[in-house]
């Protein structure tokens, strides 16, 4: 498809990296693709928007808790040119964005929170 859609100079695969060569290759991307037909939460559309990327993902309900269609990235058909709709999006509000979701809902500190704060209901709750 990257070959098929004349991109080839601009789309790397990698394979398996390491963690620190992860970090490197999302610190220097912009975009973040992911279109499976079906999916749970995905940890690298998490890492990617922790490193301000912009997610481009299926259309799905896990994504869709994620991303505001158009506005921190776009949610997309799985037979779309998913590209053509970067054109005149705002970068820099959606990379802003994610690094301020991610800081709320999806960093260490705040999942931390989550889980002290179900267990202290569950306690309280139960005793």
């Amino acid at each position: 498809l990257v070959e098929e859609l004349g991109i080839t100079s601009f789309v790397e695969f990698h394979g398996w990296v390491t963690a620190e060569q992860n970090e490197v290759n999302y610190s220097a991307a912009k975009v973040f693709a992911s279109v499976p037909s079906s999916d749970g939460t995905s940890v690298s559309l998490l890492e990617a928007m922790a490193h301000g990327c912009v997610p481009i993902v299926s259309d799905l309900p896990a994504n869709r808790e994620w991303i505001n269609n158009g506005v921190n990235g776009l949610v997309v058909k799985t037979d779309e040119n998913m590209f053509d709709r970067l054109h005149g999006f705002d970068f820099e509000t959606a990379s802003t964005t994610n690094r301020r979701i991610i800081a709320q809902r999806a960093s260490r500190e705040s999942s931390r929170k989550t889980f002290l704060n179900i267990y202290k209901n569950v306690c309280h709750s139960n005793g």
